[in-house]
């Protein structure tokens, strides 16, 4: 049968984009200003703004910090999808955190759900609705749980909502070694999503997925890459020069 690729991105390691400018007054959140490059078409120059909370006064978790993976495929994305029109596409992002690439996407016109776990939403859905000139009001924010139950479950409520299948599955820095129990239920639910059928039912297209992805334990990591080789999915890797 067909294999699905998976596409991770390397992160840089120096700077891509705009450092904190500026205290979010009376709260412990930083604003940090992120311009979208790469491209030259639609939603190039746009400037997203993220509310950071470092300090981790709203429990947030890793979500509530911009990670580099994050700008990287922010850029990557600008650069692949260059001249083609996002409209009508459907986008979900995993491990949303601060939802800078879900809405670099949306500015580019595709209709994103961004999702997280349920202690990061709040912050999400702030940076959304902080973001909701540059967005248009295309990004919607969703619990999803990683595992295979839980992502047919969301999958399940989605097509009786009547709500279009995915096209394109995005993530950064979905894998951290600290938290390697959560491989498999990863590895799970990039196996449902996969096997979806996107909205290009008259191509009969597989759906595209990009993770970006900074190794920092590559020993430990080796084990996710074998579980999605395990289950038919293969990766491969690209840098932002490719």
């Amino acid at each position: 049968g067909s294999v699905t690729r998976i596409i991770p991105v390397i992160a840089a390691n120096e700077p891509i984009f705009n450092k904190p400018n500026e205290l979010w007054e009376n709260e412990s959140l930083f604003e940090r200003r992120i311009t979208i490059e790469g491209g030259t078409g639609r939603g190039r120059g746009s400037v997203v703004r993220l509310l950071e909370d470092p300090t981790g006064t709203l429990a947030g978790g890793n979500g509530a910090t911009l990670w580099d993976c994050s700008l990287a495929l922010t850029r990557i994305l600008a650069k692949r999808y260059d001249g083609y029109d996002l409209t009508g596409t459907v986008v979900l992002e995993l491990g949303a955190g601060l939802g800078l690439v879900g809405m670099a996407m949306a500015a580019m016109g595709a209709r994103v759900v961004a999702t997280e776990r349920a202690i990061t939403l709040p912050l999400l859905r702030r940076n959304v609705d902080f973001n909701k000139v540059v967005v248009g009001g295309r990004v919607d924010v969703a619990e999803l749980s990683w595992g295979s139950k839980e992502t047919k479950a969301f999958l399940a409520e989605r097509s009786r909502s009547g709500d279009p299948p995915f096209d394109i599955v995005i993530g950064s820095d979905l894998v951290f070694p600290s938290n390697s129990d959560a491989y498999s239920l990863l590895a799970d639910t990039l196996t449902v999503l996969l096997d979806q059928k996107t909205t290009d039912v008259k191509n009969s297209k597989t759906i595209d997925m990009w993770q970006s992805h900074e190794p920092r334990r590559p020993d430990v990591e080796a084990k996710f890459w074998a579980m999605l080789e395990d289950r038919g999915i293969c990766a491969r890797q690209i840098t932002l020069s490719d």
